[in-house]
């Protein structure tokens, strides 16, 4: 399976790479003065206008393909006229006035409990998650490995009563009288 993974991704990867050789197109196909031939895809990226039924603009980008429209062509950009500007843009327009976020006496201005609660956990955030991910670890581990410790300093429990060790009291007493009597 991580071979079909391998050869899966491989495929992906070559499926996006332009032809390694050139087309063979006739030579003046992109006008270098307004445009510039790519190396591999046969396509002219224009500098400032396309003009044809084929030409593309996507992305900031203008070109063609000389495969799909042969009749395409880079053009010079059209010099644009120099605009009068009109009165209404002459007079300038008077400046909004600002937002205030605060009241006009800001000295007098004190923050709610929500806005002074915001503005501590934007401060110091990074140490108060520090110092609970501390905690809890603490509060995990210790007891864990003081467990842990417990259990390995105990000595290990036995099954059944030792040889040699006393045994336990009878609780029939015709049993202890008899053993008296002898």
């Amino acid at each position: 399976s991580m071979m079909l993974l391998f050869l899966g991704l491989l495929a992906l990867g070559r499926a996006g790479h332009a032809p390694e050789a050139p087309p063979e197109l006739p030579a003046g196909w992109c006008d270098l003065q307004y445009g510039t031939p790519t190396r591999t895809t046969g396509e002219c990226m224009c500098r400032y206008k396309c003009e044809g039924r084929g030409c593309e603009a996507a992305q900031g980008f203008i070109w063609y393909s000389y495969a799909r429209c042969p009749s395409c062509k880079c053009v010079a950009a059209e010099p644009s006229e120099p605009s009068e500007p009109s009165e209404e843009e002459d007079e300038e327009e008077p400046m909004e006035e600002p937002i205030q976020f605060y009241p006009p006496d800001a000295d007098e201005y004190e923050p709610t409990l929500s806005e002074m609660l915001y503005d501590f956990f934007d401060e110091y955030g990074h140490a108060i998650l520090a110092v609970g991910f501390i905690l809890v670890l603490i509060v995990v581990f210790v007891p864990l490995i003081m467990l842990h410790g417990a259990a390995q300093a105990a000595p290990p429990r036995s099954a059944g009563p030792k040889t040699g060790d006393a045994q336990p009291p009878s609780q029939d007493k015709s049993s202890e009288e008899t053993s008296k009597d002898k």
